[in-house]
């Protein structure tokens, strides 16, 4: 007998947000969903609204929206409609789920909850493929009740009602929703679990789904325990750490401490293979090497005794041609942005060229002479300021005529520089 649905229970652990924004995509358990909350009224203490992404894959997907369109109007809820282009790729469903996790990123306002309608059922789906397709405990945790989304949050407060309940409860309102009809295609892996493997499991273990998703819930634990010891071995949610706290670890804590990482700073780590292989590499080359762990969607690149994570790809690059800048504003150059304020040890504003300083990149076989010190090959004074060599190409150096008058972040020239106790121009560089 399927459990009863308690709309009371579900608005009562909702917690508090700025807002709610329910992902509504016509069918029935977003259609309850959205009835639940829409009903809440003031005990939600904070608007209201809902987004229907249209993936353009059904030919009826146009209709699709209008009736959502429609529902949300009876109910007193503003609907935005996004449509986005599913791209080309080996998994149909994996590229829509990420176009439409996408457009719920652009839509979620800070601190607001998007509320999706994964259900028991779901999770056991979930877990049964993370499993049969190879995972750690972080995948076996499945789907999280409650976990950052862009700047706000995703909640799924149905992850512990069955379907069967969800469907038994619409039924008895006589609520309408949509049937997607590719919701029968066994082709797709999570239908076909759907279809033909827990339908069995169900009739020789009764029960299996709330079993499946009890396992999760007891992998979520687990992972919450990695992940407390991982922030005290050194994860941070800084796209830089330091390789001597890596270096210490036993192999375990080692893959532990870097899928944390990873994830703080919110990309997907490799494989525990890949993850293996990398890690080999990161701690086993010689100091004057500069070796590099990357997979589709990251890269960790080390240089000297820091480990450094990006996202695999370089940003655009807006400086192949000569800027000109008065250091009178912020200049964001897609590699990065270059800011000024005020204060000891800067430029001379007198000394500030009437157009600007030539604003290059790339320049890096010139030599400078740092306030203070002696003249020194741009190379020295990167290697100094401990800058990774894959960042220096992008790192702007200030001109006046043919004369280097300040490479933000790291010197101020002597012939550019400000006398001493005087306030100048100190520029500084924030590459991406």
């Amino acid at each position: 007998m399927a459990d009863a649905l308690v709309p009371s229970d579900i608005i009562r652990d909702l917690g508090t947000a700025r807002g709610w924004l329910v992902a509504y995509s016509g069918g029935c358990d977003s259609r309850v969903l959205l009835e639940i909350v829409a009903g809440a009224g003031a005990r939600l203490k904070a608007p209201v609204r809902a987004i229907h992404i249209d993936h353009g894959l059904h030919p009826r997907s146009a209709r699709w929206a209008d009736h959502c369109a429609a529902v949300c109007e009876r109910l007193g809820v503003p609907l935005h409609i996004e449509r986005v282009v599913v791209a080309d790729g080996a998994s149909p469903e994996a590229q829509a789920r990420d176009a439409r996790y996408a457009a719920f990123v652009r839509a979620l306002g800070a601190d607001e909850v998007l509320l999706t309608a994964h259900h028991l059922d779901d999770q056991a789906e979930t877990l049964l493929l993370r499993l049969l397709r190879g995972t750690g405990v972080s995948g076996l945790a499945a789907m999280l009740p409650r976990r950052r989304l862009g700047h706000g949050w995703l909640g799924r407060p149905l992850l512990s009602v069955s379907r069967a309940a969800i469907r038994a409860w619409a039924r008895e309102r006589q609520l309408d929703w949509i049937e997607d009809p590719s919701n029968a295609q066994r082709i797709a892996d999570r239908n076909f679990l759907r279809h033909d493997i827990l339908p069995s499991l169900e009739t020789r273990w009764p029960g299996v789904a709330r079993r499946l998703a009890g396992v999760a819930a007891e992998m979520a634990e687990a992972r919450s325990l990695l992940d407390g010891l991982a922030d005290e071995d050194g994860a941070t949610d800084n796209a830089q750490l330091d390789m001597g706290r890596l270096a210490r670890l036993e192999p375990a804590r080692q893959r532990n401490l870097l899928r944390r990482w990873i994830d703080r700073c919110r990309l997907r780590p490799p494989g525990r293979r890949r993850l293996e292989e990398g890690l080999a590499m990161l701690t086993g080359a010689g100091e004057d090497r500069q070796p590099e762990l990357a997979w589709p969607g990251g890269r960790i690149r080390r240089y000297r005794d820091r480990l450094y994570l990006d996202n695999g790809q370089d940003p655009p690059f807006s400086g192949a041609d000569p800027l000109r800048w008065s250091g009178d504003r912020d200049l964001d150059l897609g590699a990065g942005r270059l800011t000024v304020s005020t204060g000891p040890g800067g430029i001379d504003p007198a000394l500030v060229p009437e157009k600007g300083f030539r604003v290059v990149f790339g320049m890096h076989g010139q030599r400078c002479r740092p306030r203070g010190r002696p003249t020194r090959p741009l190379k020295h004074l990167f290697q100094e300021a401990g800058i990774p060599p894959w960042l220096r190409g992008r790192w702007p150096v200030l001109y006046a005529g043919d004369d280097i008058a300040a490479v933000p972040g790291i010197c101020i020239c002597e012939a550019h520089a400000a006398r001493a106790g005087t306030p100048g121009l100190v520029p500084a560089w924030e590459p991406r």
